[in-house]
């Protein structure tokens, strides 16, 4: 189940991978959240920050100009 939404069109990096971190701290384990962003070096922030803190990307879609990511906290 998604806790929280993050719109984070028009936003350029690393404020998207800044809100997400932000999100991910105040969820619990195994809830989700989304994050939709339109600046394409948020995707590759995005899969490189799951692979650095343990949390897994469970989705990751590219909707005409925005990239749509689920997050679930993991650690």
């Amino acid at each position: 189940m998604i806790q929280n939404t993050l719109d984070c069109s028009g936003l350029h990096s690393p404020t998207p991978l800044l809100w997400l971190s932000r999100a991910v701290r105040n969820i619990k384990n195994g809830e989700r959240v989304e994050i939709i962003a339109t600046d394409p070096g948020t995707a590759t922030d995005i899969q490189i920050w799951g692979k650095h803190t343990g949390n897994m990307v469970v989705n990751s879609k590219r909707q005409n100009d925005k990239f749509i990511f689920i997050i679930e906290k993991t650690h």
